[in-house]
């Protein structure tokens, strides 16, 4: 049934596209085509292309194909038909992929879709990546990651960093009375049960601190996190008091949150480059993280990165959390500082779409 529905998916964009060649061959080709359904679509892809379209003179599309000079993929394609019409019309084809499902991460059971799924996505990802003219990565970890698993070396590449609205995502003084860490995210058990048993060993070695942890976001298959959880991975239970959970807040109301909190702790290992962490950053927040994946390349010298193996929780990167958390917290101000220059001086948004705009608007080959 999955391949079937694949093969109808496929025909129907192939017969779309050959009308948009039909109707509109001889059109200027301006445009850059989105495969994103533009109007309806949201989150991070869609406010992505908002951010690209309103800085730029590029227009985006996702259906018309005869005014297309280039194509601009987020993920993946609509399959191999998508290509084989695209190189017909002469569009160039620029691939921006952030990372794939890693079947070493974790069991069938933290993912909403099923094994055969992931396989069928993966082998989507390949294929974009295979016939693509050219790719963007999101940090060299994802590149490196990327090229080993599927063991491909694409010619033309970059490595463009996702980019933080830095008006948007700044500095305000709040009273913070002690140590209030926040993460935002979505969640498997793993990173999840981390973040607590971090928490609880603050707690214990810092008992005369005023320390409270906030948690926005999700489980991975969308179900909501509830004080259950938290409290079945809770060794005390009365802690649950200091630990705050918000299921869903809007782009607005994200910087008063984050504001209100003096340290980010992000427990994802392997993850490819976190949104989160780069707007917490910009809101003068010092970052704590595991050093295997791309978020060490966001956080640098402006916060903790704590040594860890491929996709391992163990008892050392626990203790080295606990120890760096305070250390940053003891020199509050310094790392705070630290946090937003580096993303003023890397990871500002203008910069992120700049270098968008220079490869959609090349005409080389």
């Amino acid at each position: 049934m999955t391949h079937l529905k694949s093969y109808l998916s496929e025909f129907f964009y192939f017969s779309l596209f050959l009308l948009s060649i039909l109707i509109g061959w001889f059109f200027p080709k301006k445009d850059i085509y989105i495969n994103v359904p533009l109007t309806k679509f949201r989150g991070g892809p869609k406010r992505f292309v908002d951010n690209l379209s309103e800085s730029s003179n590029l227009k985006f599309t996702n259906w018309n194909l005869s005014r297309v000079k280039k194509s601009l993929i987020l993920y993946k394609s609509w399959g191999r038909s998508y290509f084989t019409v695209s190189r017909l019309m002469g569009i160039k084809n620029i691939l921006r992929v952030d990372g794939f499902y890693v079947p070493e991460d974790q069991n069938n059971e933290s993912y909403q879709l099923s094994y055969s799924e992931r396989s069928n996505i993966n082998k989507n990802i390949k294929l974009n990546l295979e016939l693509s003219d050219y790719i963007i990565y999101q940090s060299h970890f994802s590149r490196e990651r990327i090229e080993q698993y599927f063991k491909i070396s694409p010619k033309n590449s970059a490595i463009i960093y996702n980019g933080v609205n830095t008006n948007l995502f700044k500095p305000h003084s709040f009273e913070k009375n002690g140590l209030k860490i926040v993460t935002v995210g979505h969640f498997y058990i793993k990173n999840l049960r981390l973040l607590i048993e971090v928490f609880e060993k603050i707690r214990e070695n810092n008992i005369d601190q005023n320390i409270s942890l906030t948690i926005i976001g999700s489980y991975r298959n969308g179900k909501e996190i509830s004080f259950k959880h938290i409290q079945d991975l809770l060794k005390d239970k009365k802690k649950i008091k200091d630990i705050t959970i918000h299921h869903s807040v809007s782009l607005k109301q994200l910087p008063d949150i984050l504001n209100r909190h003096n340290v980010y702790i992000h427990t994802k290992i392997g993850d490819w480059c976190p949104n989160s962490v780069l707007e917490a950053m910009s809101c003068g927040l010092p970052v704590i993280c595991p050093s295997w994946g791309g978020t060490k390349e966001l956080v640098g010298d402006a916060g903790a990165i704590c040594q860890s193996k491929e996709w391992v929780c163990d008892d050392a990167l626990i203790d080295q959390m606990v120890f760096d958390t305070v250390r940053i917290y003891e020199n509050l101000n310094e790392f705070s500082l630290k946090s937003r220059r580096r993303i003023l001086d890397n990871f500002a948004l203008e910069k992120t779409l700049e270098e968008y705009t220079k490869i959609l608007n090349f005409d080389g080959s």
